[in-house]
């Protein structure tokens, strides 16, 4: 009776896990293609279809960090030639993003880079951005590039 149990139970919940494995593993192909399709395709260089390819690779997969690097730099490079609201919208889009990057690895060094620049582009930030760099580098400390970057955001502040 045991092995007529097992084996009643065990094909079923074989197949749906495989099943499972395998809608997961599309999504997070696709999802990948979609992130290399944006950050080395033809579409590169064009902020708002990044940030639209991001979006839907993000939507797709939310665990690869990557993509919401190269959404929030995007952000940020086109924020930084535009002028007035569309300025403030991209760089709000670009500090969302860093926050989407910085819940998944909370210590790398690009986001938490992009996030210093995003908070020292805004009126008087210089100073706060040198202090939120100060306090990655205490925990980075052995990097000597953190230290001269933090330099730098010293002499600008």
């Amino acid at each position: 009776m045991l092995k007529i149990a097992l084996r009643v139970l065990v094909g079923p919940t074989l197949l749906l896990s495989s099943l499972a494995g395998v809608f997961h593993g599309v999504r997070t192909g696709v999802s990948h293609g979609l992130y290399f399709q944006a950050c080395y395709g033809g579409e590169k260089d064009d902020s708002e279809r990044v940030l639209q390819t991001c979006g839907v690779a993000y939507d797709l997969y939310p665990w690869n960090y990557r993509v919401c690097l190269v959404a929030a730099v995007s952000a940020a490079v086109k924020a930084e030639r535009s002028a007035g609201a569309e300025k403030t919208e991209l760089r709000r889009k670009a500090s969302e993003w860093c926050g989407r990057g910085l819940k998944l690895d909370a210590y790398n060094r690009d986001l938490k880079l992009c996030e210093a620049g995003l908070i020292g582009a805004n009126d008087g930030g210089t100073r706060a951005a040198a202090e939120y760099w100060k306090q990655y580098t205490e925990w980075h400390y052995w990097n000597p590039a953190n230290h001269c970057i933090l330099g730098q955001m010293y002499a600008w502040a």
